[in-house]
């Protein structure tokens, strides 16, 4: 847990220092921030996420590649 919070610590740091316009972050930072007061760490991703967000999009190893191609694609 430790760990999680100082990496989320980290994250918040380059996030606000770049400014970003995360849809929500406000709302999901104290979210987070209320799961981390209670003990907890675990959360799904936001609606704008899921919404967005495009699955067929995915970095793999090309082990990986190599052994799909073909196969799958």
């Amino acid at each position: 847990m430790e760990t999680w919070a100082k990496e989320w610590e980290a994250a918040m740091a380059v996030i606000e220092k770049m400014g970003s316009k995360i849809p929500d972050f406000e709302k999901d930072k104290k979210e987070i921030e209320a799961l981390f007061e209670r003990g907890e760490y675990v959360m799904h991703h936001s609606e704008f996420y899921n919404k967005t967000y495009r699955r067929y999009y995915r970095i793999i190893h090309k082990s990986v590649f190599d052994r799909w191609k073909g196969v799958y694609f």
